[in-house]
């Protein structure tokens, strides 16, 4: 009985250890799409190695602390309302017809579900649109990393031609024309009249409180 069951262990100990033994001795740039699926759906010992710029730290995925900013915190709370409003708010681009939520829309965690991004006029962009969930725990923004925070990345996006198409004096002016911000503007800085940094704080606020969907 042992005798005919080794056959079927053995080939049973192949089938497993092939996609380990392939990771380590074949380049993954040689590896056609399906190859490549069928190495990722083993086990994780089994994946290619990184193959990693000069200079670059490689740190495996771990537990990402809490929200540097909690939604209940009373501290921030009309930051957070402020923030939220203006998240979703057409009138701060261009066209006015663009929100941050047009491309990150909380139903979609975060996203837009699209291969590449639709911006300003239609325009198609270079990538698809990250999810911002936990966006507060990324050291680089934007998929080329080009932003050093948050800050940056919704400026960025706000003016980019193929993104709001905002200009930020612009978009202040307007918003300040808004009379149902006034309230949100006293409340969250004591006066109606924010800078555009105040303006784009107040957005980054509402974002870090962003854990997931």
């Amino acid at each position: 009985m042992r005798f005919k069951r080794y056959p079927y262990f053995l080939r049973v100990v192949l089938l497993l250890a092939l996609p380990i033994f392939l990771a380590f001795v074949q380049d993954p740039a040689t590896l056609d799409i399906d190859a490549l699926r069928k190495l990722y759906a083993g086990p994780t010992v089994g994946w290619p190695q990184a193959t990693l710029d000069s200079g670059i730290v490689f740190r495996e995925l771990g537990v990402l602390p809490n929200a540097p900013i909690q939604a209940r915190d009373p501290q921030y709370k009309a930051m957070i309302e402020l923030g939220k409003t203006l998240f979703f708010d057409p009138r701060l681009s261009a066209s006015q017809q663009i929100s941050c939520s047009s491309c990150h829309d909380p139903d979609m965690h975060w996203t837009d579900g699209r291969v590449r991004a639709i911006g300003h006029n239609h325009r198609i962009g270079m990538r698809n649109s990250p999810s911002i969930s936990f966006a507060w725990a990324s050291e680089k923004l934007f998929w080329d990393g080009r932003a050093n925070s948050l800050e940056e990345q919704i400026k960025g996006s706000l003016t980019n031609k193929n993104e709001m198409n905002a200009s930020l004096p612009e978009m202040r002016h307007t918003l300040l024309q808004i009379e149902a911000y006034r309230p949100l503007f006293q409340e969250a800085y004591a006066h109606t009249e924010p800078s555009v940094d105040q303006l784009v704080s107040a957005v980054v606020v509402f974002m870090r409180s962003i854990r997931s969907a």
